[in-house]
């Protein structure tokens, strides 16, 4: 299947960049476009007027991808006795409330898995962001009529743009890189190995403190990044450094960190990258403001297989049925071709040929006295299955608990008896989500007389589940659907 045309937007201090993308037939990542615009005004009264400027009836059929800067989001490493994904998903839940100051409800989260040991233990790179600004991200985005199909971190991004920029890097299974990536007003300080992100650090220093006051803060800052990196991770061997900079600045750094350091240091031109001619206006707008675009091309080649996640979950499962619902849309219209095809052909061939059509009249009249037969017996049938499966049955409930059942429940105990009484016995990551499935029974007209028995928190590892028990008695009449 084609892959659709990229719009990539990358929100830094106070400027939009907006990069328009697609992938050639030989899955070759060729760039359109790429904008820079200052958001001086607050970003969302700003935002919709920018984008209605140069936004054309192509993107809004473009695959959407917004990036999230590394100083939005908390990056946790963690090693877990666990293999299993959903152990593994549960312990996390369990450290992330514990660990970040906010309440679960208030976070968005997604984690990588970085390595797993005989030991079966499993270490993972957590991203946790608040999700009032992903809200705020999507509002602005919609207030411009723009959905968000991905959301991606800067920092896999760098990750991601490196290794399809030096693809030898990725054999050497030990060996840990750090990428500099250097922007006029910020820097960001990536660690990596085999292709995967394993930290990073966002740096408020960039190009233009490079010969200003601020340029030993600013080598300071990342030597200390080094230091504390190696300081945390004893294991972990850094060897090799690469900073993403064009050729003009790399003088400044080269003896510098190579006086400082016992590491090898690469240096790599991010604009060598970008080699279409015609995109010679593009060049200019990224050397002139020493931009690099390394973020905006890393996230296109995020683009099919993203590390870390960081859309909410109620907008993954929404695009999920949005997708089944295209793919059935496509599957019905192919369906309407068939048969449209059958049906042209087959009359074709009826004038040409009277004695095809006495065949195929004959052929009607046997089919017609089938159907008939066909829908005799599907009317039996149906009256056998009225009879035997009575209004409110299993099925409808374990449908309506499934569809209303929050993700942190798991039932231990469901029965059902013959007076219709519902017990459902099970444990949740928070008591919350049992007040919220409580209210979600009371309100469905499939259950009456919704009673909760009880809802008793207890401690596991470092945080707390909530046993309860909840009875209800289900309606004979079914809910319509």
């Amino acid at each position: 299947m084609k892959r659709k045309d990229l719009l990539i937007f990358e929100i830094i201090e106070n400027q939009l960049r907006v990069l328009r993308a697609k992938f050639l037939s030989d899955q070759s990542l060729h760039v359109v476009s790429f904008h820079v615009f200052p958001l001086e005004q607050p970003q969302r009264e700003n935002f919709p007027k920018i984008l209605s400027s140069f936004l054309t009836a192509k993107d809004k059929r473009s695959q959407v991808i917004a990036v999230i800067a590394r100083n939005q989001v908390i990056l946790k490493n963690f090693s877990f006795p666990s293999h299993s994904k959903d152990e593994l998903r549960k312990m996390i839940t369990l450290q992330m409330v514990a660990q970040v100051p906010y309440a679960r409800e208030d976070i968005v989260f997604d984690y990588n898995v970085l390595g797993q040991d005989s030991r079966g233990y499993t270490s993972v790179l957590s991203a946790v962001v608040h999700k009032e600004a992903i809200d705020d991200l999507f509002k602005m985005f919609k207030s411009a009529g723009l959905t968000i199909h991905q959301l991606v971190l800067s920092s896999s991004s760098i990750v991601r743009w490196f290794y399809a920029q030096q693809p030898q890097q990725i054999k050497n299974e030990h060996a840990i890189t750090g990428i500099l990536n250097i922007d006029p007003a910020r820097s960001e300080f990536c660690f990596a190995r085999k292709g995967q992100l394993l930290y990073a650090r966002d740096i408020k220093y960039g190009q233009r403190d490079l010969g200003a006051d601020t340029q030993d803060l600013f080598l300071k800052d990342i030597l200390l990044t080094l230091e504390t990196y190696a300081r945390d991770h004893a294991r972990d061997v850094i060897d090799h450094m690469t900073i993403l900079a064009p050729v003009q600045i790399q003088g400044l750094l080269r003896e510098k960190f190579q006086a400082q350091r016992n590491i090898i240091v690469d240096f790599v031109d991010p604009y060598a990258s970008i080699t279409d001619s015609k995109n010679v206006s593009m060049m200019e707008v990224l050397q002139a403001g020493h931009l690099s675009p390394v973020v905006c091309l890393g996230a296109a080649q995020e683009s099919h297989k993203i590390s870390l996640n960081l859309l909410p979950e109620d907008v993954r499962k929404s695009q999920r049925a949005t997708a089944q619902k295209w793919q059935l849309a496509q599957l019905f219209v192919l369906v309407l071709i068939n048969v449209a095809l059958f049906f042209s052909v087959s009359f074709r061939a009826l004038y040409q040929d009277q004695a095809q059509l006495s065949d195929l009249k004959k052929q009607v009249v046997e089919m017609r006295s089938r159907v008939d037969a066909i829908n005799r017996q599907s009317e039996k049938l149906k009256q056998i299955q009225a009879h035997f499966q009575p209004q409110g049955s299993a099925v409808d409930i374990i449908y309506h608990l499934y569809d209303m059942t929050p993700k942190e429940i798991s039932f231990q105990l469901l029965y059902l008896d013959r007076d219709n009484n519902l017990t459902i016995q099970g444990i949740a990551e928070t008591r919350s989500s049992v007040n919220d499935f409580n209210r979600s029974l009371t309100k469905n007209p499939l259950f009456k007389d919704v009673s909760l028995q009880y809802a008793a928190q207890r401690r596991f590892f470092e945080g707390e589940l909530t046993d309860f028990k909840i009875t209800a008695v289900v309606n004979d009449a079914k809910e319509p659907q």
